[in-house]
């Protein structure tokens, strides 16, 4: 009878054990998660503490590509305001010193769920401190060389060499280049000289832009949606998150009159994923009755979405990319709102994409996916510079500099210098010398290991 009684006793436990988990994970499937902006203005190389990180070039809507991420669980993004170049984090820790300047057009999202309240968060910039001085090095600093201001800037926050830089000097004419001068604390006693000290200092969280409360939920249209709006109270303060049109407008699935939903005789059609060429929809069994029956106001069932087949990849653009499309054919508001996107784009090669080879033939660009951009940037550089002995190759116009970069084979690539997305491309090996510069040029080298001399 005991043994009967402890049997039972630990039966009950699993019950209740099995019913937490399952309370558990229901509470997580049900999480009501939303990406709010919180700080404008920061530059995307920086660290935030993340494991992982994706870069995904010119983003229509970078919340969806964040809440569409399978690699990893996407937690926070920069994004310039409404369009733009998109980097994706798995973790961004607020704690850490985040910089940004006037110049970034980048705006800082983070992800907010169950109705916590938006996170908090200050930033530090670099602000001119004292005039007319002379750049000194000494046990406290170290020199990547001759720079601009920004490229000085870029330099110090990305602690060059481990240098954990609070200040730098270096000359604030942008048409004159000068040494730059990274230091671990703010040096003091420095002579008069034509350069400009400056400090890193961290203010208390900006306010944001405030809106107006959400208006009522509109009427349940014929496409089963509503909508609600809002309007600005009032304009962010410096570093606060700009007001965007992005952010005054909500829309959600509903099933109020008029909303039509139509279920016809055909089997209901769902897809599957896949890619161009892969047909994409695969019929199953509804379960329903059928009859051509129009439901008309009440809670009407969800039909399955279903889409066309993915057209073919379209023609290679000038910046390397292609995309491919498809759209709903049939199914509920609800259920096609919840699905993936209906748009895909691969970089490529060929077509309008034509490279020039480093012995001047013509190649193909790269096919790799985009890496995200590490380490030090070096702005205003001679094209024909050779910074490194231990490899060089020239790949002519690339979608992606980075990405060509990390496929390199013939050796490791550590540094690359281009001009921007679709412009040349040349890979080095890693810097071990002189890097020459020229006065507005619209080259950058990308120092991987931040070492450029």
């Amino acid at each position: 009878m005991l043994q009967c009684c402890w049997n039972c006793s630990g039966i009950i436990k699993i019950f209740f054990l099995q019913i937490f988990i399952f309370s558990l994970i229901i509470q997580h499937v049900n999480a009501d998660c939303s990406y709010v902006p919180v700080l404008s203005g920061i530059t995307p190389l920086q660290t935030f503490g993340e494991t992982n990180k994706r870069y995904l070039p010119q983003v229509l809507d970078c919340r969806k590509a964040c809440a569409a991420e399978t690699t990893f669980t996407c937690t926070g993004f920069l994004w310039p305001a409404e369009g733009g170049d998109c980097y994706l984090y798995d973790k961004m820790n607020l704690a850490l010193d985040i910089f940004r300047n006037n110049q970034n057009s980048y705006v800082m999202y983070v992800r907010v769920c169950d109705g916590a309240p938006t996170p908090s968060v200050g930033f530090c910039e670099f602000v001119q401190n004292i005039t007319n001085v002379a750049a000194v090095t000494s046990s406290i600093s170290v020199s990547p060389g001759i720079a601009t201001e920004s490229s000085c800037r870029e330099f110090c926050i990305a602690q060059y060499q481990g240098v954990q830089c609070n200040a730098y000097v270096v000359s604030p004419d942008t048409k004159m280049l000068s040494q730059c001068v990274l230091y671990s604390a703010v040096p003091t006693g420095l002579t008069t000289g034509t350069s400009n000290l400056y400090v890193k200092t961290c203010r208390p969280p900006p306010v944001s832009c405030t809106y107006t409360p959400w208006s009522a939920w509109g009427t349940c249209t014929a496409t089963c949606t509503k909508t609600r709006n809002r309007t600005v109270a009032a304009q962010a303060t410096v570093g606060g998150a700009p007001c965007l049109t992005t952010e005054m407008t909500g829309s959600s699935s509903c099933t109020e009159s008029p909303c039509v939903l139509t279920t016809t005789t055909a089997k209901p059609m769902t897809t599957t994923p896949s890619g161009p060429g892969n047909g994409g929809i695969t019929p199953t069994s509804s379960g329903g009755t059928g009859g051509g029956a129009t439901t008309t106001g009440g809670p009407p069932r969800d039909t399955p979405c279903a889409y066309t087949d993915w057209t073919g990849w379209g023609t290679c653009n000038s910046q390397c990319l292609q995309t491919s499309t498809r759209t709903p054919l049939t199914g509920s508001a609800a259920a096609c709102s919840n699905t993936s996107s209906t748009n895909l784009s691969q970089v490529c090669s060929g077509g309008a994409c034509t490279t020039t080879g480093g012995n001047g033939g013509t190649g193909s660009a790269t096919t790799s996916a985009p890496v995200p951009e590490t380490g030090c940037r070096f702005y205003d550089i001679d094209p024909q510079s050779k910074p490194s002995t231990l490899g060089f190759k020239a790949v002519g116009a690339q979608a992606s500099c980075s990405s060509k970069c990390a496929a390199e084979t013939s050796f490791k690539c550590e540094a690359y210098a281009t001009t921007g997305p679709g412009g040349p491309c040349v890979l080095h090996g890693a810097v071990d010398s002189p890097t020459n510069v020229v006065l507005m040029s619209s080259w950058y080298l990308q120092d991987l290991n931040c070492k450029v001399n």
